[in-house]
């Protein structure tokens, strides 16, 4: 199939979710254990969180209701545990080559949920994920009692707090973010948005949070070969009157073993230091992040990499989200054209009560080739 044929699939089934009744949205496990709608934790369209989401996540899967109640909900897994799919069409246009796949994108399992008064786990597990099984996160977290001013501990593989609460994880578009998505390319596998193996220490006192974290650093599902650990500063401030506006600062420092292609192994000493940060109206939100590193090379010089982006999502009725990113990526500043840059555009639907479509499209620049691509992506949770 071509590439114009995959746009024209794309168009076709955008077209068709106008025309398809939509019922309100539900993200089972937590719907059926606290008996309330999705939206008292997610925007809109799921899985991105809304202020009380994060609130909810960073308390340990409890409401602050619940702590100041002292009341505490029996474990069962059928109301800690979700099933979700993804279903893929894809296609994608370079100067070299068209390509296009219909393929089973992921199929995963979320179990997360409280135990007891201060502890909780969450355990995200793919069973396929574009081909391969993987664990995402799997973790146990403690509270201390407080729902205003408390501190909370994180033992296993976790992302990095802040991309939580900033909705860039659990995100409407498809696609992330490139400067958070992308390597730097001298061999070293860190990329901003990993998970990563360690201990997250976190303190929040009203809309302040601040946390550090020790970690093995060669990201998810890879042990580190060296005996170094790496370290995550984060802080982050919510704006009281803000619907969930909020700003936040990131920085990371380590060594990671760099593998490049047909030259020798060294190891990496490297960091990155960022600020995100995001505006939120009733129906609309502006984000934006901006990050700069500097690695090393096979031959000890430095290269320093810079890269933002810059996104607008807004509801359009109550079952409909368009979104639009700009993303510009230079992985070596010292190099001239290897930037990446471009445009992305979607539109996202509830369709059904678990079920919602995303279509996306993305026109970049990649070094000197232009790249585009459309996605249509059929999300399902049980």
């Amino acid at each position: 199939m071509k590439f114009h044929s995959g746009f024209l699939i794309l168009l076709l089934a955008i077209s068709m979710i106008f025309l398809t009744p939509h019922p309100a949205q539900a993200f089972p496990h937590y719907s059926r254990k606290y008996k309330m709608p999705c939206w008292k934790c997610h925007q809109m369209n799921f899985p991105k969180l809304n202020a009380d989401g994060e609130k909810f996540a960073s308390l340990g899967k409890r409401f602050p209701v619940d702590i100041k109640d002292r009341k505490e909900y029996p474990f069962k897994f059928a109301e800690a545990t979700t099933f979700m799919t993804r279903l893929q069409n894809s296609a994608r246009q370079t100067n070299t080559a068209n390509t296009s796949a219909l393929a089973i994108h992921s199929v995963q399992v979320f179990s997360t949920s409280s135990l007891g008064r201060n502890l909780a786990y969450h355990l995200e597990y793919y069973f396929y994920e574009e081909g391969n099984p993987l664990w995402a996160e799997a973790f146990l977290q403690y509270n201390s009692t407080g729902s205003n001013r408390y501190f909370s501990v994180k033992v296993g593989q976790f992302e990095p707090l802040l991309w939580t609460k900033q909705g860039l994880s659990n995100r409407i578009s498809i696609s992330r973010p490139d400067v958070m998505n992308t390597r730097v390319g001298n061999g070293n596998s860190y990329r901003i948005r990993d998970r990563q193996r360690g201990v997250e220490l976190a303190g929040y006192s009203g809309p302040w949070t601040l946390a550090a974290s020790v970690v093995d650093g060669a990201g998810p599902n890879v042990l580190d070969s060296n005996n170094q650990r790496d370290l995550i500063l984060q802080g982050y401030y919510a704006f009281p009157k803000g619907q969930g506006s909020s700003i936040g600062a990131y920085y990371y420092k380590g060594i990671g073993t760099a593998r490049p292609s047909k030259k020798p192994t060294f190891e990496d000493d490297f960091y990155r230091l960022g600020l995100v940060g995001n505006y939120t109206k009733d129906s609309y939100e502006i984000d934006g992040g901006a990050f700069y590193g500097r690695n090393q090379t096979v031959t000890g010089s430095v290269q320093p990499s810079f890269g933002y982006f810059a996104a607008l999502e807004k509801d359009f009725g109550d079952h409909y989200v368009g979104f639009a990113r700009y993303d510009h990526f230079d992985p070596d500043k010292s190099k001239s054209d290897d930037e990446t840059q471009g445009w992305t555009l979607g539109i996202d639907k509830m369709v059904l009560t678990n079920m919602k479509l995303t279509g996306e499209a993305r026109w970049r620049r990649v070094g000197t080739n232009p790249e585009n691509s459309t996605v249509l992506q059929l999300l399902m949770v049980f």
